[in-house]
């Protein structure tokens, strides 16, 4: 399992990322006053950047939750011992 500390610096990271892309598209469509077509591809790559980043944060979410239910399902009691590549074979009456 990887540090705490690491996953949340990485969560934040993106979570950064993604705000201020955001708020830098927002920004620029209430104060460009030029011609669209001018700005055109620069705010395609910040519509796409924040996009991304959401669901970047979505698949870290995401991550964590499997991750999290897959550490409860461990700690659950061992079944029998069984060696690995025999099969049981029950007889049936």
């Amino acid at each position: 399992m990887q540090n705490p500390s690491f996953s949340r610096l990485i969560f934040f990271g993106v979570l950064t990322l993604t705000v201020l892309s955001l708020i830098v598209q927002v920004i620029t469509i209430t104060c460009y006053t030029g011609k669209i077509d001018n700005i055109k591809d620069f705010m395609d790559t910040y519509s796409t950047t924040w996009k991304m980043g959401f669901g970047a944060i979505i698949g870290l979410l995401g991550g964590r939750a499997i991750a999290d239910t897959g550490e409860k399902e461990n700690t659950q009691k061992p079944r029998k011992n069984r060696t690995p590549g025999k099969m049981e074979i029950k007889k049936v009456p």
